[in-house]
Order: C-alpha cells, then sequence, then structure tokens
C-alpha cells in the first residue's frame, strides 16, 4: 500500500512540533511552581522523588530529563519533593519538609500536601505537621511552617548574646 509522498513525514513534523510546543509549556509550568515557592522562601536544596539534589527548578528538570529517558516514571502519579526547612549538623535536631505535588491539567504543578517533621539526631520524627493546601495561598512561608513545627527554631535573634 502506497501513501502520498510526503504524508508521513508531515504527520511526523507535526508530533514534533506538538511535542516540543508541549515540552516547553510543561518547562514553563515547572518554572512557575518553582518560582512560586522560592518567593515562599523554599530555597534550599531539593530532592526530587529521593533522588537529583539541587535548587527546586534543576531537581524537577533533572527529574523530568531522566523520566523523557525512561530512567523514571514521569509525573503522572504526582512527585514528592524534600527539603530541609532547619539543619545544623548531623548531631542537632533537623526540620524537613515532603511536598506531594500532582499536575493540574497538563502543565500545572500543585502542591496536593505537605509535610513537616521536627527529627532527633537518630532520624526519629519528634513532631509531625500535616497540610493540605486548597490554593496556592494556603502554602505557608518557610518561616511560618518552621513556626509550626518549631516556633523556638523560627526566631532568630537579631543581635548576638554576650554573657
Amino acid at each position: 500500500m502506497q501513501t502520498a509522498p510526503g504524508t508521513c513525514a508531515g504527520n511526523g513534523k507535526e508530533k514534533r512540533k506538538k511535542m516540543e510546543n508541549d515540552a516547553e509549556e510543561f518547562l514553563r509550568g515547572v518554572n512557575d511552581f518553582a518560582a512560586s515557592l522560592v518567593k515562599k522562601g523554599y530555597i534550599r536544596f531539593f530532592m526530587t522523588n529521593g533522588a537529583y539534589p539541587d535548587r527546586l527548578a534543576g531537581s524537577l528538570k533533572q527529574y523530568l530529563f531522566a523520566s523523557m529517558m525512561g530512567e523514571e516514571p514521569g509525573v503522572a502519579k504526582g512527585l514528592s519533593l524534600r527539603t530541609y526547612l532547619s539543619w545544623e549538623g548531623d548531631q542537632k535536631e533537623s526540620v524537613e519538609v515532603y511536598f506531594k505535588v500532582g499536575l493540574e491539567g497538563q502543565y500545572k504543578l500543585l502542591v496536593k500536601s505537605m509535610e513537616i517533621l521536627k527529627i532527633d539526631q537518630f532520624r526519629s520524627v519528634l513532631d509531625r505537621v500535616m497540610i493540605v493546601p486548597i490554593t496556592e495561598k494556603d502554602i505557608p512561608t518557610c518561616r511560618q511552617a518552621l513556626r509550626l513545627i518549631d516556633p523556638i527554631r523560627a526566631v532568630k535573634p537579631r543581635h548576638k548574646i554576650r554573657v
């Protein structure tokens, strides 16, 4: 069975163009999502699904590249992001936050839930706070999240106290 000249090539070009447009649109969504969390003070390094340590946008892009290469399952079932709110070394308590992230539509990432954990030096959970934001405005700033679980650590003295 013969096809018209250029039919397959035209179809392939259209599919490729659509894929490129989808990829660009999704990357815009990733950048917008990262910018919204950075505005709220989440500026430390993140892990996406337990790997790809980098600033938020970089970690997400590394994960997406790995999923395009078939090394990761992709974003359809959601993502897990983790970062520290407070960390002062392995021998002290720390505060971590886990974001469960899902898709809204095809391109927009949104936080489905947050879990803030206060952890001791042995990795035992001392305290836990769950937040299910309904809108982006419901996501607490980094300082507010830290205050929810560790009010003492959230307040930093402006001056060193001399004894």
